[in-house]
């Protein structure tokens, strides 16, 4: 791509020079501007009265037309939400005539303070998917009062879309059931890379995005051809706060505090700011900075149970034989903003630069504990002496289990520090032009990313022999643990296993691209337009890894009791010890146990020791060497697209059709595991102990190969939409599109695994295709002012091609065989493509300003949404297909029910606000054993927003999140619960200003 880039500089500077030379008489432009609020309105309707022209304003609530007579027209101008406006106007002859129109509305007039907000928001969210040729969904950033969060804290909030929270954050969002790897992610129609948690999924995280720099939110359920093909789930596209927003100038700041009273861990007094800034200069440069940094102090209890697998049909009893409890403390810091000018050159070409960055650093420190035994249920003989090393005691039902002092009934303690470090830059630049009958807009841009875990440390100290029991019976969510026998659990010296790991994972994602797309329109006699355009995006992704395990065993160099001299000379202590945290709790009774000191946190004694003195330490040679030769891994994409498709309007019908051609080409590079003969016999002839050189040269002679791979496939994706209004404030809609998931990153980077004795091999298969999905949309909405909508609509998807795991395959011979000829003959277990399942869906959508009752009623305004889906396919457990369908509600991953309620008051100085939001339990890991099925529990939330404004320019808020106190996360495995995290609610308090 960067060959070809002078060449389309060069295309691009003679488009710029023909719309400037552009230029018709008889022309009226103008803009349409909130009269109060100062905002550009975009999609507001203008028409010429007495004649069949009409048209909308665009994204800078600009219009303009052409090829006018001389004289006096009337232009009529309506925007939800606001009043109606008739605007005589006379066009002057040779040359063009400017005309802006401010509107207003009475709601402003009853008001003394008024800043833009919640109906502005809702007003452009309600005419923006209007307007849409298909199923969009549209919230803009002010529709829901402060955001100290992240973008997907809005998206939630639209009908048919989750928000997966980690960390009380919402890390990902799935639309439509479907996992977050199937939708798309974009900035102004742009890729945005994302290094994620430094690993090979193709999924976007929320939580290192600042909203600062966003003025809005698009999600696309139906794409259409001149979007990327990849979005079965869907697209979300977010639109960059540009200075032609508004007409005014704009100087805006936020600055609060964060925290969690109810909890009564503290780390300092996390705070939050934002501050934004636009401005146009001259009518033709406009301007616009924005920049925010939050803190946020996250502390939560994770509980995990984990119990016998039964066999289908049998209910119980099933024993419990694992607990643990995480006392988790994360301190976040998110900062990030961006820049953009738009300049416009006329009032037909304008170009436009804009840059963007965000950073967000993650401290966590979580103290552990974990008691456990094997699944072995006890035997005795007559005498009552035991046969087997069980650790389950018989007797045990659902919700008592007693575990016996055997060698391997364990309780382990952790104190684990994991530090992230994840930063994200995005550049574009690009322009729109004009010409008499076509437009012209293109764009280049270049996204990178990093994500780096410098260091992810965990401690660990393991007692043996140890006897306790598991009580459910009082709450089935939070067991009682009381020791019945063993070693004293208070004295670290019972403690004589121990572990220490030090994990270090970064990765690296770019993307860059170009894009250009010309429309022409015709006006007669059906009013029509072809729009074609061609699109190529580059992605590299590398990553890399690294590890030190092992043990700390002393002088005596035995970890633990040394039977030899029957003393133990480790002496853990001298590592450090800190306060027990939350391991001691309301909810949770667990035996006084010791908490290791965080690593290089606390104390940087056991870091100092494996320096200083690493013969006191034994560590584990194959894993650290095989951890760093298969996590080098690397990755490159790219897709080059092309389309067209065409619009006509038939009056009340439009519709608009068109096919795209994707080609996409990979290479991934990635370990190779095998034992040659040479290697094996080498292995057979030595003699002597093994020492830790050995070791490394045993792995790195069988992980230590590499290999490339290369995948090429094309994906021809057409669609088709239908958007009919039989009355003017009533819209239907019917669409198909094909869209593609293509396979995971981790799936095309080769993993090779050679065994020349039994003549097998299992590998990656870069040839995967991507799955495909015939989506079919339809819907019916239901307009009404002041910006009031009602919309019904359903849907059905068709996917084809899940990637499944098969062996039996034999490689055949020649160079082409995958493996540039060799292991001809050999049983190949790979990767294919195979499988279908179907969801059908219900949406209903509904929202509504009050402002038709009397007195302080007129300040209220709602919201609602509800999505159904069903879900089958013949897919089953993890990467297997089945044999037979699965049964209805049964296919992993999709979550059937999703639902929203929003009531807002909005009186003088005061605005109140209660959202709800719901998920429901559903599926998550299929499995044949119904008692190993693992569902995401149901979630409730409900938050408060509340807002006064002191004056026009000076306001407070106070924010609480989560005032049910609902579970962070939770999952049942079968019909026992697995785990629940506890988050207590959040609290976030501060002043708006405007200048």
């Amino acid at each position: 791509m960067k060959k070809s880039l002078p060449k389309v500089l060069l295309l691009l500077l003679g488009i710029t020079a023909s719309a400037a030379s552009s230029s018709a008489q008889e022309r009226l432009t103008g803009l349409i501007v909130n009269d109060t609020t100062g905002r550009a309105l975009e999609g507001a309707r203008v028409a010429l009265q007495g004649t069949d022209r009409e048209m909308y304003t665009d994204r800078q609530g600009s219009f303009a037309f052409e090829n006018l007579a001389s004289g006096p027209v009337t232009l009529a101008v309506s925007y939800s939400g606001l009043d109606s406006a008739i605007v005589p106007v006379t066009v002057a002859a040779g040359r063009p005539t400017q005309q802006e129109v401010r509107l207003t509305s009475q709601i402003y007039a009853m008001n003394r303070f008024v800043v833009p907000g919640e109906r502005e928001g809702n007003a452009q969210s309600v005419t923006l998917q209007r307007l849409s040729s298909g199923v969009k969904n549209v919230v803009s950033t002010d529709a829901f009062g402060n955001l100290v969060g992240n973008p997907a804290d809005l998206l939630m909030r639209l009908p048919g879309v989750e928000g997966a929270t980690v960390d009380g954050t919402v890390r990902y969002v799935r639309i439509r059931g479907l996992n977050q790897n199937l939708t798309t992610i974009t900035m102004d129609g742009n890729r945005l890379a994302d290094a994620a948690s430094a690993g090979s999924t193709r999924e976007y995280q929320f939580q290192t995005v600042s909203a600062d720099t966003v003025e809005r939110m698009e999600v696309v359920k139906s794409p259409t051809p001149d979007m990327d093909g990849d979005s079965i789930g869907g697209a979300v596209n977010m639109v960059s706060k540009t200075g032609f927003d508004s007409k005014e100038r704009m100087l805006r700041g936020s600055f609060g505090l964060t925290g969690r009273p109810l909890d009564d861990r503290k780390s300092g007094q996390p705070f939050n700011y934002a501050i934004s800034y636009s401005e146009v200069f001259g009518g033709k440069l406009g301007v616009a900075l924005n920049f925010g940094h939050r803190k946020l102090f996250t502390p939560q209890d994770t509980v995990s149970q984990s119990h016998q697998t039964l066999a289908n049909g049998v209910p119980g009893p099933a024993y419990t034989f694992q607990t643990s409890l995480t006392d988790e403390r994360l301190l976040t810091s998110r900062w990030g903003g961006g820049m953009r000018l738009d300049y416009k050159l006329s009032d037909r070409s304008r170009f436009y630069t804009s840059s963007t960055v965000n950073r967000l650093t993650d401290h966590d420190f979580d103290r552990i504990a974990i008691f456990a035994t094997p699944q072995l249920v006890a035997t005795f003989d007559a005498g009552g002496n035991p046969t087997n090393a069980g650790g389950i005691q018989p007797g045990y039902t659902n919700e008592f289990t007693t575990v016996r002092p055997v060698p391997n009934s364990t309780v382990n303690v952790q104190a684990d520090v994991a530090y992230k470090d994840a930063k994200t830059l995005y550049h574009q630049f690009g322009g729109v032009h004009k010409l008499d009958t076509v437009n012209l807009d293109w764009n280049l841009y270049k996204s990178d990313s990093k994500t780096n875990y410098s260091g992810q440390r965990n401690l660990g100290f393991t007692a043996r022999g140890v006897g306790f029991t598991i009580d459910r019976r009082t709450n089935t969510n939070f067991p009682t643990i009381t020791q019945t026998a063993g070693p004293n659990l208070a004295d670290v010296a019972s403690f004589n296993d121990n572990r220490y790991t030090i994990n270090r994972r970064a990765g690296w994602d770019g993307y860059e691209g170009l894009s250009l797309n010309a429309q022409k329109t015709f006006s007669a006699p059906v009013p029509a337009y072809i729009k074609a355009g061609v699109r190529s995006r580059d992605q590299e992704r590398v990553l890399e890894a690294t590890q030190w395990t092992g043990s700390y065993v002393g002088p005596d160099g035995v970890m633990g009791l040394n039977a030899a001299t029957g003393r133990n000379d480790d002496n853990l202590a001298q590592f450090g010890l800190i306060e027990r945290g939350h391991l001691d709790n309301t909810y949770l009774a667990y035996p006084n146990v010791p908490a290791p000191a965080f690593p290089v946190r606390t104390n940087k004694l056991i870091d100092t020791a494996l320096e200083t003195s690493p013969q006191l330490f034994t560590q584990d040679v194959q894993a650290n060497v095989q951890a760093q030769l298969t996590g080098n891994q690397k990755f490159k994409e790219r897709i080059s697209a092309a389309y067209v498709m065409g619009n006509v309007d038939l009056g009340r019908l439009s519709i608009l059709a068109g096919v795209r051609v994707e080609r996409t080409k990979t290479e991934g590079e990635g370990a190779l595991q095998a034992i040659t003969p040479e290697e094996k016999a080498r292995r057979a002839a030595f003699v002597g102990t093994l020492t830790n050189a050995e070791i490394a040269r045993r792995n790195i002679a069988e992980f230590g190969g590499r290999q490339v791979r290369k995948g090429d496939y094309q994906n021809v994706l057409s669609g088709v939409h239908f958007k009919y209004s039989p009355t003017p404030n009533v819209v239907a809609r019917l669409s198909y599109a094909t869209n593609v998931g293509r396979p995971g990153i981790g799936q095309l980077i080769p993993r090779t695994t050679v065994n020349f004795d039994n003549q097998t091999i299992s590998t990656a298969n870069p040839s995967l295709k991507p799955q495909t999905a015939d989506n079919f949309d339809g819907a019916v909405e239901y307009y009404f002012e002041p910006a009031g909508m009602l919309s019904a609509g359903v849907f059905q998807k068709q996917i084809k091609n899940f990637i499944y795991t098969s062996g039996g395959v034999v490689v055949p011979s020649g160079a082409d065989n995958g493996f540039n000829g060799d292991y001809t003959g050999y049983s190949l277990t790979t990767q294919f493509n195979g499988g279908s399942a179907k969801v059908r869906g219900l949406e209903l959508n509904y929202s509504q300003q009050f402002r038709f009752l009397p007195g302080i009623f007129k300040g209220l305004a709602a919201y609602a949404n509800y999505t159904k889906m069903e879900t089958e396919g013949n897919y089953g457990a993890g990467n297997a297909i089945a044999l037979a369908p699965n049964p209805k509600g049964k296919v992993a991953g999709f979550n059937p029910e999703t639902s929203n309620l929003g009531l807002s008051y909005i009186h003088n100085k005061a605005t109140v606000r209660l959202q709800y939001n719901h998920r429901t339990r559903f599926l998550t890991t299929y499995n044949v054993n119904e008692s190993q099925q693992v569902y995401q529990i149901r979630r409730d939330t409900l938050d408060l927003k509340t807002l006064y404004q002191i004056s026009r320019r000076l306001s407070v808020y106070l924010d609480v999140n989560n005032i049910l106190q609902e579970y962070e996360t939770g999952t049942d495995i079968g019909a026992r619960a697995s785990q629940r995290r506890i988050l207590t609610p959040g609290f976030f308090f501060g002043v708006n200003t405007r200048l």
